[in-house]
């Protein structure tokens, strides 16, 4: 009886562990977890921009869950390109480091607007921004040297991809949170 008093109140320290540190799963994608704390980190920068962007338009209320559905739906996108592109691009990953950094070595204030901006220093905003976007830019160039659409490739993916929600108020629906 004591061990299981024991079992529970050390299961139950974990938990609040992973809860205080969000280290909880937010959504699986094809096997792969978005955590909280990640999940989190870039919406508070898209809630900075969408906040910004809300005060140059009135539309305050909308833009915050707005960021996260998009952030969300961001994050499970970057994971479906960055898993299914390899099978068009072997190493996409590597190509778009490459890139990203061909790109942003004369940029010696990137760190500082990146902070300013979204709040991301320039490791998390190469991470979470600048790299997703070359592998994007990546496939759609080599898709379209196949002579094949990225938008209807990535719509298959999408659709054909295993994503569930956990702990959240959205849902997936084939192509985006909702």
């Amino acid at each position: 009886m004591k061990k299981s008093y024991l079992f529970f109140a050390l299961l139950l320290g974990c938990l609040a562990v992973l809860v205080i540190t969000g280290w909880y799963p937010v959504a699986r994608v094809n096997g792969r977890i978005i955590t909280y704390a990640r999940w989190t980190r870039l919406e508070s920068a898209a809630t900075r921009m969408a906040s910004i962007d809300a005060q140059s338009t009135g539309g305050a209320g909308t833009a915050v869950a707005e960021a996260q559905r998009n952030t969300l739906t961001f994050l499970i996108e970057n994971i479906l390109i960055a898993s299914e592109g390899k099978t068009i691009v072997p190493d996409l990953a590597a190509k778009s480091r490459a890139r990203v950094r061909d790109a942003t070595r004369e940029a010696s204030t990137l760190g500082q607007s990146a902070e300013m901006t979204f709040g991301l220093n320039r490791r998390d905003f190469e991470k979470f921004i600048l790299i997703p976007q070359a592998m994007r830019e990546i496939l759609e160039e080599e898709l379209t040297a196949q002579k094949k659409d990225f938008d209807a490739w990535f719509t298959d993916v999408k659709q054909n991809a295993s994503v569930d929600v956990f702990f959240v108020p959205f849902a997936w629906d084939g192509t985006e949170i909702q």
